[in-house]
């Protein structure tokens, strides 16, 4: 006779409706330690630009009041100097072995400098839901510094199979649900009617951020509602049988992870195979230790190949976790997470609602839905073994390492995802870039496109096109007239979500129409309107210091000529 399960539900009760490697500190905050911010009088030009290269400073980019950026090498290349009020400012990168305070000392010196700036460092403000019941019942996620990692992720393109009594449909603030399936039944009908299912689902995917209810861990994780229970109030718990289906069907259909809350019977080898082979196949397990206060892990949680998930108690953000007086612990007890009057949308007694639940039940999925966060943002998914590692090594925890009323401590959401990224391997990406046509009259018609752009990890983030209006445009494929004739570089820059980037460019020449220039203009505004060279800053440079030295010989000359007698 097979073994049976009992599900673990312990009460139900109604809730009334940093500073980086490159920053260094300027006048008590962090700034960039290489670049500083220049804004120009109104007498800017290239030469302007070309005193900054001779003395020693290296201009990056130009920032335009129309929040358009150009580098500095097209600027000064470009047939038409833009005007001096259109530039918000210059970056320049600081000269080697010069502190940013001698650095804006010395630049705010330059004639042409109106003021020097540091570039100073501002942080993104973690994300807080707008779900009204979040602030004020859903202190829980705060304990663990859900919202730092929300600054990275909400477990988009994640599955999580949730193992347990179902899920009811028609909840105004439900998860997203895929390939469910009733194994009591043979049916996908998972209707459920404990309602335990749904709240652990919801714990980990509730639909968030829609002025809705309640926030959940990974609310772009999909989940797969596996119902393992009977609709018969009085069958009692589930049998192991049931259990090993759910597993396998996970697997074979693609689940990252593997959640459940349930727990009572005991050791299975056909359920312990089963769960080895979804190790194998790199599916993270997690299950509750269990609601009995034992001093000694329930199954399936105490399974080798399974994270065995405890309840810690309520406490202030940053303090030390301890054990709820109801969760079994032991040698087999890896984490524990929040498992006290956890609030989520479910369905008890025939009722939609807000509700309130204790038990380890809760605190499971705390922690598979860290684990979606975790795999959501690596473009290779993590194993198993990998998962446990981070989060373990990231745990809170006042014993400073594994203790058997908490395992290795309280999952940290903050720590394990910064930790994460920090070892994340990340290629930058490369710049491919098309144009069709070329060339042509004006008014010519160009499509470009950066679908040959690629990123090894998978992780590029956005395109943007530099054109030589000096207008930005974004996007893998744009469409441009060009309406004057010349020969115009087009540049594209592609971006990962990491801050890695490439660019390229590409020449369009355009015939016919009317010329870009104005054979009225000063002849160093429209260097190319007779078919020569553009002048460029350096040569400008070069014609001003020849100019500056003529006349000093001249003055001397002059001061001889008069002291002859």
């Amino acid at each position: 006779m097979m073994k049976k399960s009992i599900i673990l539900i312990l009460c139900v009760f109604l809730i009334p409706v940093a500073v980086s490697a490159k920053d260094v500190l300027f006048k008590g905050r962090p700034v960039a330690s290489d670049r500083i911010l220049l804004e120009l009088k109104s007498s800017y030009n290239a030469v302007s630009i070309a005193q900054l290269e001779d003395r020693g400073w290296a201009p990056q980019y130009a920032s335009f009041v129309t929040g358009e950026k150009l580098e500095l090498r097209r600027l000064k290349s470009s047939s038409a100097s833009p005007a001096a009020s259109s530039i918000r400012f210059i970056a320049v990168g600081v000269p080697e072995n010069m502190s940013v305070a001698r650095a804006l000392e010395k630049a705010g010196k330059l004639p042409f400098v109106k003021a020097a700036w540091p570039d100073g460092r501002v942080f993104a403000e973690t994300f807080e839901p707008n779900d009204p019941y979040y602030t004020p019942y859903q202190s829980n996620f705060r304990q663990i510094l859900l919202p730092e990692a929300w600054r990275w992720t909400f477990g988009e393109g994640v599955t999580v199979a949730v193992i347990d009594t179902g899920y009811n449909d028609g909840l105004d603030d439900g998860a997203n649900i895929i390939d469910a399936y009733d194994f009591w039944d043979e049916d996908t009908d998972v209707a459920d009617f404990i309602g335990h299912g749904t709240f652990v689902s919801n714990v980990i995917g509730e639909a968030s951020n829609n002025n809705l209810g309640c926030a959940s861990i990974a609310p772009a994780a999909k989940i797969m509602a596996l119902k393992v229970f009977s609709d018969d109030p009085n069958q009692e718990g589930t049998s192991d049988s049931y259990i090993i289906q759910a597993v396998d069907y996970a697997v074979e259909r693609g689940a990252d992870i593997i959640s459940m809350s349930l727990g009572g019977g005991a050791y299975n080898g056909a359920l312990n195979s089963s769960l080895q082979d979804a190790y194998d196949a790199g599916v993270a397990i997690f299950a509750a230790s269990g609601n009995e206060g034992r001093d000694s892990v329930e199954y399936p949680a105490a399974y080798s190949d399974v994270i065995a998930v405890g309840s810690s108690k309520p406490h202030a953000v940053g303090a030390n976790p301890g054990r709820s007086d109801f969760s079994c612990y032991g040698e087999k007890l890896d984490l524990v997470a929040p498992g006290e009057y956890i609030v989520q949308q479910g369905k008890l007694g025939g009722e939609v609602g807000y509700y309130g639940l204790n038990g380890t039940s809760m605190a499971c999925p705390h922690a598979a839905g860290l684990a979606a966060l975790l795999i959501a943002l690596a473009s290779d998914k993590p194993t198993p073994a990998e998962i446990k590692e981070v989060m373990t090594e990231n745990a809170n925890s006042g014993y400073g390492g594994w203790d058997p009323t908490i395992g290795w401590g309280e999952i940290d959401a903050a720590a394990a995802i910064t930790h994460y990224v920090n070892q994340l391997p990340n290629l930058p990406p490369t710049a491919g870039i098309s144009a069709s046509p070329t060339s042509g009259s004006a008014p010519l018609e160009v499509i470009f496109s950066a679908a040959s752009s690629s990123d090894p990890d998978n992780n590029i983030d956005s395109y943007q096109w530099s054109l030589p209006d000096f207008s930005i445009e974004h996007g893998v494929n744009i469409t441009h007239v060009f309406n004057e004739k010349g020969t115009f570089e087009v540049m594209m820059t592609v971006l990962d979500k990491f801050g890695e980037s490439d660019s390229t460019s590409i020449t369009i020449t355009v015939s016919g129409g009317s010329s870009s220039d104005d054979s009225d203009k000063d002849d160093s505004q429209c260097a190319l309107a007779h078919g020569g060279d553009p002048i460029t800053a350096s040569t400008v440079s070069l014609f001003a210091v020849v100019y500056i030295l003529f006349k000093v010989f001249s003055f001397i000359g002059g001061k001889q000529r008069k002291n002859q007698p």
